[in-house]
């Protein structure tokens, strides 16, 4: 008896030896070597928010303290009066709403000045960068007649469905001048009218609730980061969902027109939207991002790499979606830019996209397409040498 209860005490102090290096092991990854082992996923550090709008709602850990849900046909969006900061490994900045819920100041009322109205998911909302970095930012401070007023509605994990119905019932109300619809060629083609709805805290069972928070600590990210590095154990990761593959790679083949069934869908709500833009006196642009896999050659290679794939390089085609959607967009009259090319021909020193983990562009990389859309758009330079503006006169040019 008195050997068992050796062995009991043996093995709680052991236990509690664990748990006590566990706790010293998170402190000095979380506070005393932030980033420099560990990839800071990005979150947002709240300064202040609506009273209405405090607390956790979502429960995505990281992300979900700056979104809210709402009772309007899209479901959910930014917190009212935001003031925050978003954080990660790879950059740190202001996100501020307004009243309601959108990137940047209060809308004018009435409308003083041509304006725009950005959809789209996190690639529209500026993820990464501040709000002055935007590419919808850039378009309205080189508007020809003066500055336009840029209404960003870009909300991070929207689908097009959320965007198309935010659009329809309070976009069009705001009688832009132009809507620009931003899609990202990796998770919006191929899903139809489907509508994003973040599972909300309370839908968890505790159990769950305190393996998510298990699983985001320093500590277990240090360990999966570090296996992750080995083929064997990474590719155990990858069968096993404990790791998320580039979903990059299984879209860029020759096979996709095939595989992506929703994509007749999408055109269908997209045309529905351009035919009510049109209505109510605006222009519908769709803006189609590639991923950064498709205009660099060795994040292809590293997601290919990653992901421990044989691929067959006759069905290899990293083109194939921007095609396939912008043929059958432009077939039911759409205005379609597709921004691949000229992301890839008009390389700048500072990276287009982000070299980490993160998908999202730069702010070079949003200054670039904010070029492309201006050029788009208008004829005179972008310097507003000529401030008569040809928005309303000559044809798009096709890019």
């Amino acid at each position: 008896m008195a050997n068992l209860r050796d062995i009991t005490g043996k093995l709680a102090l052991l236990c509690l030896g664990f748990f006590v290096a566990a706790i010293a092991a998170e402190s000095v990854l979380r506070w005393l070597l932030t980033d420099l082992y560990v990839y800071q996923n990005p979150r947002f550090e709240i300064e202040s928010v609506h009273p209405a709008d405090r607390g956790p709602t979502m429960r995505e850990p990281l992300l979900g303290a700056g979104l809210r849900y709402t009772d309007k046909p899209w479901h959910f969006g930014l917190k009212r009066d935001l003031r925050a900061r978003l954080v990660s490994s790879e950059f740190d900045v202001a996100i501020r709403t307004n009243s309601e819920g959108l990137r940047g100041p209060e809308i004018s009322s009435p409308k003083t000045r041509p304006r725009i109205l950005g959809l789209g998911d996190s690639f529209a909302m500026g993820f990464g960068v501040e709000e002055d970095e935007t590419y919808l930012s850039a378009i309205a401070g080189h508007w020809p007649s003066g500055p336009a007023e840029a209404i960003n509605a870009g909300v991070v994990g929207y689908s097009p469905g959320n965007s198309f119905e935010f659009l329809m019932s309070a976009g069009l109300k705001l009688k832009p001048d132009l809507v620009l619809f931003q899609l990202w060629v990796v998770d919006d083609l191929c899903d139809g009218r489907s509508i994003s709805r973040p599972i909300p805290v309370e839908a968890l069972p505790p159990q769950r609730v305190w393996r998510e928070r298990a699983r985001q600590s320093h500590l277990a990210m240090f360990v999966r980061d570090r296996l992750r590095s080995v083929d064997y154990a990474r590719d155990w990761f990858l069968r096993k969902g404990m790791a998320a593959p580039f979903p990059v790679v299984p879209l860029l083949d020759r096979r996709f027109e095939l595989r992506c069934k929703g994509l007749v869908e999408l055109v269908g709500m997209l045309s529905e939207a351009d035919r009510a833009t049109r209505v109510a006196g605006g222009r519908l642009i769709v803006l189609l991002l590639p991923a950064s896999e498709q205009v660099y050659v060795g994040d292809w290679q590293r997601a290919v790499d990653y992901n421990l794939v044989r691929l067959d390089s006759t069905f290899v085609d990293l083109e194939a979606p921007n095609r396939f959607f912008t043929d059958t967009a432009r077939r039911e009259g759409l205005e379609v830019i597709d921004a691949l090319g000229w992301l890839r021909e008009h390389q700048v020193p500072d990276r287009l996209y982000f070299t980490g983990y993160d998908p999202h562009l730069t702010a070079a990389g949003h200054k670039v397409v904010g070029d492309l859309v201006y050029e788009h758009l208008f004829s005179t330079p972008i310097d507003g040498s000529d401030s008569s503006s040809v928005f309303e006169h000559s044809p798009a040019r096709v890019f």
